[in-house]
């Protein structure tokens, strides 16, 4: 078997990681866990595990210094990271240290599995030297290819961490970008076969078609079932490329039925290839409106006008405005009917005119509403991404109007918005008072409610009473300070609220499920 050590400073994370899949059914058990990145790396030297897994921030000692010296001083020792996705750029560093790869938090038991396979692959080639230096590579190349997919999906979501040269991002990613014209392709299929198939397809027929070799650099890769080609070449290949991409469409389109080519405009700058994604996720209303099997270039797309307020209903705002006052959901619906029949009418068949007007509609009630609530706008986000994947008109206008009754329900009216405000008050001085003798009618009396109101509004709020809500942060309070100091049990009952140490034990015992004592002991070790 080979053997297994996990680091991670947080014990939950540890012991989710040991039980989320079989250890043994991929040749593989756990030897030791450490919480510390000094004391792990003591062990590791001594017991010289095949496999190390590796949270980032360690106390002591950090993952990217315990990779970095087991590379050194272990070579074939593996290493994989453990990171969140604010450490993306640390894991990156780790690849470059020799890591095998990467799981994000929370871990995913189908990705830890993944890796099993590829660590023990690895480590079968390593005892089979002749395999080794093959096998290190195309694992290498995988995990290349992740963070180039990774990479061009931020930017894409506008989520990009840093800013970066052009040299920096070739180096980083293993790329061949140079200055030229960069073009955004989008492939999808509707019929049987699948993204997957397609892609593997796909990536094989490019180089039939000599595409590789017009191109400084082509980067193929799957997003949100859509395959996608960012291409990069000299100015003066443009029309060989663009010849060879829909040679390439008319092959794929005779041997499988609903496939929809959709070709990007050319820009100049790939950091700005985010406007370039706009653009392309614009056509996509193409395929509504003409079909699939067909390829559609981005100049076919006919900007209906500059300014998108003429596409839709006269007096809009007023009428949302109107009709938000009033607080009828029925009439708000009919309003946001009529406004959809009434943008699909004045669009026509320009794909481009309609997606905006889409999204203007939408715009306008959340311009005019009160505040909304983050799930509230979460699902909007997810429904309005339906939007331009949608096959249908009928499919497009469905997850339309479920957006805008997420926005109607989630609509605060005054009432609603001073309630919250008043619990957002009083948690904010629990917060800072919590070690204080505090009372319901106290706390009552301070936002000047009664204290029935104030409790059922602070449950509806919460979702837990007052007095459960307040032993809650008392108790993570002692928690924190079990784990972090040297103060004696009756010091930390009194520092969170609790002047009788007995009262505390059994509160603490009660929510947490064992003493105070066991739980610093689990801890601590003291």
């Amino acid at each position: 078997m080979n053997r297994v050590m996990i680091i991670d400073d947080e014990i939950w994370v540890s012991e989710v990681i040991k039980n989320i899949i079989c250890w043994e059914d991929y040749g593989f058990c756990i030897e030791d866990v450490c919480h510390d990145g000094v004391e792990a790396m003591e062990l590791i030297r001594k017991k010289r595990p095949q496999l190390v897994l590796t949270d980032i921030r360690m106390p002591g000692k950090t993952g990217l210094q315990i990779i970095q010296e087991i590379s050194m001083e272990l070579p074939d020792t593996l290493c994989v990271v453990i990171s969140g996705y604010n450490d993306f750029e640390y894991a990156k560093t780790a690849l470059t240290y020799g890591a095998i790869g990467y799981l994000l938090k929370p871990i995913d038991g189908q990705e830890l599995k993944q890796i099993m396979i590829k660590a023990g692959g690895i480590l079968e080639a390593i005892r089979r030297p002749h395999a080794v230096e093959t096998q290190v590579y195309e694992e290498y190349e995988q995990t290349i290819d992740r963070l180039r997919e990774q990479f061009f999906k931020n930017c894409f979501e506008g989520s990009q961490d840093r800013k970066r040269t052009l040299w920096e991002l070739n180096q980083e990613l293993k790329l061949n970008f140079k200055a030229g014209c960069y073009r955004l392709v989008s492939i999808s299929a509707a019929g049987k076969v699948g993204p997957k198939q397609l892609f593997t397809d796909i990536s094989k027929q490019l180089w039939g078609k000599q595409i590789p070799i017009l191109c400084h650099e082509i980067v193929p890769f799957l997003y949100r079932s859509r395959i996608i080609l960012v291409l990069n070449y000299r100015e003066e290949k443009s029309e060989a490329v663009l010849s060879g991409i829909q040679s390439l469409s008319a092959d794929v389109m005779q041997k499988e039925g609903g496939i929809t080519f959709l070709v990007g405009d050319e820009f100049g700058d790939i950091f700005k290839i985010q406007k370039a994604y706009r653009n392309v996720r614009d056509m996509e209303y193409m395929r509504l409106f003409f079909g699939c099997n067909r390829l559609y270039l981005f100049d076919a797309l006919v900007h209906y006008g500059k300014d998108t307020a003429t596409l839709l209903q006269p007096n809009l705002e007023v009428c949302v405005r109107q009709v938000l006052k009033g607080g009828d959901e029925g009439e708000a619906l009919k309003l946001i009917r009529e406004a959809f029949e009434w943008l699909l009418n004045r669009a026509g068949r320009n794909p481009a005119a309609f997606a905006k007007g889409v999204y203007r509609i939408v715009e306008t009630f959340k311009e005019n509403m009160a505040e909304i609530s983050e799930n509230a706008q979460e699902t909007c986000r997810e429904q309005l991404e339906n939007l331009d994947f949608a096959d249908s008109v009928e499919q497009i206008k469905e997850s339309f109007l479920e957006v805008m009754r997420v926005l109607l329900k989630a609509q605060a009216n005054p009432r609603q918005q001073k309630e919250k405000n008043v619990v957002v008050k009083v948690t904010e001085y629990l917060e800072n008072n919590y070690m204080n003798n505090i009372a319901l009618t106290d706390i009552a009396d301070m936002v000047h409610l009664n204290a029935n109101y104030f409790s059922e509004i602070f449950r509806k709020e919460k979702g837990i009473a007052f007095k459960e809500y307040l032993t809650q942060l008392r108790m993570e309070r002692a928690k924190e300070l079990l784990k972090k100091s040297n103060y004696r049990q009756s010091e930390i009952a009194a520092m969170v609220g609790y002047n009788d140490t007995k009262h505390f034990t059994k509160i603490f015992r009660k929510y947490v499920g064992i003493t105070a004592g066991e739980y610093r002991r689990l801890m601590v070790g003291k």
